[in-house]
């Protein structure tokens, strides 16, 4: 995704890096398709500012096939470098 290519309401996937598991349980399998909604697109600005892209988590499909919904935080963990958990 990038901001000069994304537009607001378009679809994105993303997908799980690693199982999540619950009491020794896998209930959202590594590569397991997550999906949301870009919510601003702003480009690349003069003098070498950045783009900004925010987006919506929906949801995520779990190992039986079942829709989980999610909700994204986001913190802050240096400058530039963002973290994203559910």
């Amino acid at each position: 995704i990038t901001s000069s290519t994304a537009q607001m309401g378009q679809r994105v996937s993303f997908t799980v890096a690693e199982d999540v598991e619950i009491d020794n349980k896998v209930f959202i399998e590594r590569g397991a398709v997550a999906v949301g909604t870009i919510t601003r697109a702003e480009h690349k600005k003069s003098f070498g500012r950045g783009g900004k892209i925010d987006f919506n988590l929906e949801y995520v499909k779990s190992a039986n096939g079942e829709r989980i919904p999610l909700r994204a935080i986001t913190q802050r963990l240096g400058p530039k470098l963002k973290s994203f958990t559910s």
